[in-house]
């Protein structure tokens, strides 16, 4: 959103709000809306979040809430194919025991489990 807006929102000045922008290296916003093109929206979950906003010129955070919105899993061109067998254990074990079991990050595990709302275990699985 406009520095303006968001200097309204927060009680902040308008230069506050423009100098800590620029000390985070974020792009100025546009006081007109933009709207997401079939094109970015295809590069979601190809490169970090951060990376991709650099190259359409969003923050990473409105890159993470439009891949979450659209649903497409992070860094989704190396995530792990989720069979159903292995949809079927999330939650029936600690993340990281899941994790280490499937040869994956913990991130990536819970972030499955978090998206299909299945709540995790702290139980200890017998092996």
């Amino acid at each position: 959103m406009p520095d303006s807006e968001v200097a309204r929102m927060t009680g902040r000045s308008v230069s506050s709000v423009v100098g800590k922008r620029e000390s985070l290296h974020r792009p100025k916003a546009d006081a007109i809306l933009q709207y997401w093109t079939p094109e970015q929206d295809a590069l979601l979950g190809t490169v970090s979040d951060a990376e991709l906003g650099r190259r359409v010129g969003r923050t990473p955070e409105a890159v993470g809430a439009r891949r979450l919105k659209l649903k497409v899993d992070y860094l989704a061109s190396k995530r792990l194919c989720w069979t159903k067998a292995r949809l079927a254990l999330l939650g029936t074990m600690p993340d990281g025991e899941l994790a280490r079991r499937l040869g994956c990050p913990l991130r990536r595990v819970r972030y499955k489990r978090n998206m299909l709302k299945i709540p995790a275990t702290t139980a200890k699985s017998v092996k």
